[in-house]
């Protein structure tokens, strides 16, 4: 059955492994975010600065330009820390495509070594993923049709079609990040050795390497991008280091060092969706049907994204999120003290969310069931969630965790666009992926 499986999926995931090459430059861990939209491709465009910043964010994409052979050798912790939230169908199919024949090795001597059984837990974890991600787009396009013939549900015609709004439909959140061009890097498995060695994502050891990642110094861009990476590398490496002391088990520290960066992420795109709301209603002095519409679609789209984070740290802490729901249904929360500290950031910034939304409404003199009606099932499970993360810290006898930011309130937020300080970047429509792993 599993042969069948890796048989029929086969020939898509290599031309999704071909698709992303031809966007990933074969040196693609030795530059910046800025200097991978910056610098002009083979063929002269220039890469997305969404697509840059996928790569050096999610960087276990990068890992399609190392060489396997030097894979199969990292340390299982490196496997570990690297990130891999917020992958699209397509990106799943071209890492299964290049990590298989490892998976197949891993497999077969887990029980010789620890260290081999702890990079095929972490293979076996990408693949698991994947197979449900395939398995939900196929379901999808057996209900509503493939991608190039994919009718979408309207309020005029609301049985037209797929009925999901935004990325909650797998076709788009897939098309999220659109790899069918050809930016003319190749497709080969062609992959950058340091001298004599080969290539591995996060080896800062290699002089070639840190030479090769230093900032261009007369780019303040290049040097704020790698210095926020820095950042997010340490405090990733200091939660695990947190995470292993609560949980039994490499699967479990992993799956909670996952959840830590979803909600990072989390109140990331709920302080740009703000910004770019009051932005607009800043800068925008007139308002017709047309805007306020896509004020409203923003609205709801933000409110869907986070929906489905919501879901996945209730599930984390033992709720039950299908099905019909009665007293005694929920499970233990088993959460860190740090994973119960984020989900409560999480649980203040959504109000203040909510709040804008709905004074916005009031301005706008709009009224729409499914942004009330969504904000009163987020609210109702956040304060759900807020209980139990009290509760929890309680259990394990230690306070909240120090926030490990401070979001800016709207007031902050209007006084710095005011001021100049905040320059629009992208669309309120609020593109940006909301996927969770």
């Amino acid at each position: 059955m599993e042969e069948q499986w890796e048989t029929d999926a086969k020939e898509a995931n290599q031309e999704a492994l071909r698709q992303i090459r031809r966007h990933v430059p074969v040196n693609v861990r030795g530059l910046s975010e800025a200097a991978l939209s910056r610098n002009p491709s083979p063929n002269g465009m220039n890469l997305p600065k969404t697509m840059a910043k996928k790569f050096k964010r999610t960087n276990v994409l990068m890992l399609l330009r190392v060489n396997p052979s030097a894979i199969e050798r990292m340390h299982p912790s490196s496997l570990e820390n690297i990130r891999v939230t917020g992958l699209t169908l397509t990106e799943r199919r071209a890492l299964h495509a290049h990590l298989q024949p490892l998976g197949i090795a891993w497999s077969r001597n887990k029980t010789l070594d620890a260290t081999i059984e702890r990079r095929w837990s972490w293979y076996s974890r990408l693949r698991s993923n994947f197979q449900e991600s395939l398995a939900v787009y196929n379901r999808h396009l057996t209900q509503y049709g493939p991608p190039n013939d994919h009718p979408y549900a309207t309020r005029e015609n609301p049985s037209a079609g797929c009925p999901l709004i935004g990325k909650q439909c797998p076709v788009r959140a897939d098309k999220a990040m659109d790899y069918s061009g050809d930016y003319g890097w190749t497709e080969e498995a062609e992959y950058e050795e340091y001298g004599g060695g080969h290539d591995v994502v996060g080896n800062r050891n290699d002089p070639k390497a840190k030479a090769m990642q230093q900032p261009d110094l007369n780019d303040p861009n290049a040097k704020a991008m790698q210095q926020l990476e820095l950042s997010k590398e340490r405090r990733a490496n200091e939660r695990a280091g947190i995470l292993k002391k609560h949980y039994k088990g490499v699967l479990y520290v992993a799956k909670a060092n996952g959840s830590c960066e979803q909600m990072d992420e989390a109140v990331d795109r709920m302080e740009r969706a703000l910004t770019s709301w009051i932005k607009s209603s800043i800068t925008k002095t007139e308002f017709t049907n047309d805007d306020t519409d896509m004020q409203v679609a923003c609205f709801t789209n933000a409110l869907n994204g986070l929906k489905l984070v919501v879901l996945h740290l209730a599930a984390r802490s033992g709720m039950k999120t299908h099905g019909k729901r009665s007293a005694g249904d929920d499970g233990p929360d088993r959460r860190s003290a740090l994973e119960c500290g984020l989900a409560e950031e999480v649980f203040e910034y959504a109000a203040t969310i909510f709040a804008y939304i709905k004074d916005r409404m009031d301005v706008l003199q709009v009224k729409d069931s499914r942004v009330s009606k969504t904000m009163e099932f987020l609210e109702d499970l956040l304060d759900q969630l807020h209980g139990r993360n009290v509760t929890s810290l309680g259990r394990l006898g230690v306070d909240r965790p120090e926030r490990s930011r401070k979001p800016k309130t709207v007031l902050e937020i209007q006084e710095d666009i005011k001021n100049g300080l905040i320059q629009q970047e992208g669309s309120s429509s609020l593109d940006d992926s909301w996927v969770v792993v």
